[in-house]
C-alpha cells in the first residue's frame, strides 16, 4: 500500500514489515512495537480529521495525533484481514477483506470508540 499525505507531501508505504513514512529527507518505520496492530500492512487511507487508517492481516489500526487505536472483528469488522479501506463523501469509513461475500463494516469514530454497522453478505 502506498499514499501521499496531502498535508505535507510525505509518502506512506505499507509493507510486510510495518508502515514507513518518507518526509522528503529520511525514512521512519512504525511497527507493532510503536502501536501498529500487526506489521503486515495491506491498505491505507487518510480521513478528513487527518487520521491514518491502516489495514493489516490482523485487524485495523488508526493513527491520530500520534496515538494509535486498533480494531478487530470483536469491534465489528467483517474480517480481521483488511485489504480495502474506502472513505465516502460523508466521511464514513468502509473496510473489507476484498474477496469474501461476508459483508463489509462501515464505521464512524467518536473519540476512541469504534461505532460499527455490519452489512451482511451477498445472497
Amino acid at each position: 500500500a502506498m499514499m501521499v499525505d496531502p498535508r505535507d507531501d510525505s509518502l506512506w508505504v505499507g509493507h510486510l514489515h510495518g508502515l514507513s513514512r518518507f518526509d522528503g529527507e529520511r525514512w521512519t518505520t512504525l511497527t507493532v512495537a510503536d502501536g501498529l496492530i500487526y506489521d503486515r500492512v495491506f491498505s491505507l487511507a487518510l480521513d478528513r480529521d487527518g487520521g491514518l487508517w491502516v489495514g493489516t492481516d490482523e485487524g485495523l489500526s488508526y493513527l491520530l495525533d500520534g496515538r494509535w487505536s486498533s480494531y478487530t472483528t470483536a469491534d465489528g469488522l467483517a474480517s480481521d484481514t483488511v485489504f480495502v479501506i474506502f472513505i465516502d463523501r460523508d466521511g464514513c469509513v468502509w473496510f473489507g477483506d476484498g474477496y469474501s461475500t461476508d459483508g463489509a463494516a462501515a464505521v464512524g469514530v467518536a473519540g476512541a470508540v469504534l461505532i460499527a454497522a455490519f452489512f451482511g453478505g451477498i445472497a
